[in-house]
């Protein structure tokens, strides 16, 4: 017997928060090279010379490398610079590399300005990087006139803000080489998806970390999209605790295992006022540690009315949206989709598989809430018996021996998946009838029967669907 559920989505809301973005990161006019490109490029060509010594002709740029030193600021000056010494650079016959190309050796170009009143000091350096490992430093300096930048080149904006947050991340000197990255949804306000802001910052930061240098974003939805039914088991899997045998150590996500990542950014916005908000975010590495973190403030005011709307006057009634994972006494679940985590985008006709993973073993249980309030069962449903998750072990649902799948069809829009993790079994009928149908009674009994059975953990994401 094949079983059909229904899952949904708003169509218009990629589309408006594209626009959205691409309207706020355009906002800083463009200006010609023309009235300062000499100056840039006697400090350009001083630097090709220092380079040609070595015979080594390709290089990594991006302007998150380029930076007010004192502040540790990037400006967008540091796109102007980059720009006119890749152009003076391929000029010179050096290949420039994109953030996907790799090569084995390659110069790693960084520079910092300080402000000397009339003049800017610029220093470049270059590192020489040989099979993953950085090698010899060759630095040079020049004087550049200050009259001849625009002074809007010193003003941040929303794209410099989000470099600066990379920047201050110390990436380049933290990672040992150029390194794969899986970005985590964004989390505004303790949202992790579902909300015009959500979409927002994390294309916003996204964005950002496409432009680095040493960091190269994964395609969460192409890279899982090649492992079979074998790999997802096996991918996200977990190493227990020699000490406890019922715990799994801690790594990173199941969604940065899945497409094996080598490192994972972890980023959250709180509004502090009317007038600003913080952004802070976290590097980890393959062990879940913290490698290092940076914070930097976004003026509300230039935010999109649209989300500036949604986060200081949201509506009374508040659309569907996942909320940060909760972990009670310790037991964590992770929850992810074959095409991602936070929120997932399908279309007609697509399986949608999900995947499950506890840090202790649980049993665990999967509900679906639609738009309009109702609550669905997906596990364990029908004639499945449920099991005992052991820890560090993701589950594929529905797996090969469950009688049914879950397809996309009509009404499409928007929902809420939520899983629950218990030590011990709960009273939860196999089927929802009644009032168990409402997903706020539903969401209110499942956690009024976890608390009084010990430990429980929750998390959300949001699935989106289209024709």
């Amino acid at each position: 017997m094949r079983h059909k559920h229904p899952l949904a989505i708003l169509l218009s809301f990629p589309t408006l928060l594209g626009s959205l973005l691409a309207a706020a990161l355009t906002t800083t006019p463009s200006f010609s090279l023309a009235a300062n490109d000499g100056s840039l490029r006697a400090a350009n060509i001083k630097l090709i010379r220092t380079l040609g010594l070595v015979g080594v002709k390709t290089v990594r740029l991006s302007p998150i490398d380029f930076f007010d030193a004192p502040s540790r600021t990037v400006l967008p000056l540091a796109g102007q610079i980059r720009s006119s010494l890749a152009q003076d650079l391929t000029r010179s016959g050096y290949r420039v590399l994109t953030p996907h190309q790799s090569a084995r050796s390659f110069w790693l170009l960084r520079g910092g300005w300080r402000d000397r009143g009339n003049q800017l000091s610029l220093s470049y350096t270059a590192t020489l990087w040989n099979n993953g490992k950085p090698g010899r430093a060759q630095a040079v300096s020049s004087r550049l006139d200050k009259k001849l930048f625009p002074k809007a080149l010193f003003q941040s904006d929303l794209v410099s803000q989000a470099q600066t947050l990379l920047h201050r991340l110390a990436l380049n000197e933290r990672l040992d080489g150029v390194s794969s990255v899986h970005l985590k949804p964004v989390a505004v306000g303790g949202v992790i998806g579902g909300r015009q802001s959500n979409r927002f910052f994390t294309d916003w930061l996204r964005n950002a970390v496409d432009a680095s240098s040493m960091l190269v974003a994964v395609d969460t939805k192409k890279a899982i999209a090649k492992l079979t039914r074998s790999g997802l088991r096996t991918r996200g899997l977990r190493p227990v605790s020699r000490k406890n045998k019922n715990t799994a150590s801690k790594g990173k996500s199941l969604a940065a295992d899945l497409v094996n990542a080598q490192t994972e950014i972890a980023a959250a916005v709180t509004v502090q006022n009317t007038s600003r908000l913080v952004v802070k975010a976290v590097l980890q590495n393959t062990r879940g540690q913290a490698v290092s973190d940076a914070i930097v403030e976004v003026p509300a005011n230039w935010l999109p009315q649209p989300v500036y709307q949604e986060l200081y006057a949201p509506p009374e009634k508040p659309k569907l949206a996942a909320t940060v994972p909760i972990v009670q006494q310790g037991l964590r679940v992770e929850l992810a989709t074959t095409h991602g985590d936070g929120v997932a985008s399908y279309r007609q006709g697509e399986k949608v598989t999900f995947l499950a993973r506890v840090n202790r073993a649980a049993h665990i249980y999967l509900f679906n809430f639609d738009s309009k309030g109702g609550a669905v069962l997906l596990y364990p449903a029908m004639d499945v018996t449920p099991t005992r998750l052991p820890p560090g072990q993701p589950l594929v649902l529905p797996d090969d021996g469950m009688p049914y799948e879950l397809e996309v069809f009509p009404p499409f829009g928007k929902d809420l998946v939520w899983i629950v993790a218990s030590e011990r079994r709960l009273a939860v009928p196999r089927e929802l009838t009644g009032d168990w149908t409402r997903a706020e009674v539903t969401m209110k009994r499942v956690r009024a029967l976890a608390r009084q059975v010990g430990a429980f953990g929750e998390a959300q994401l949001i699935i989106e669907t289209s024709p």
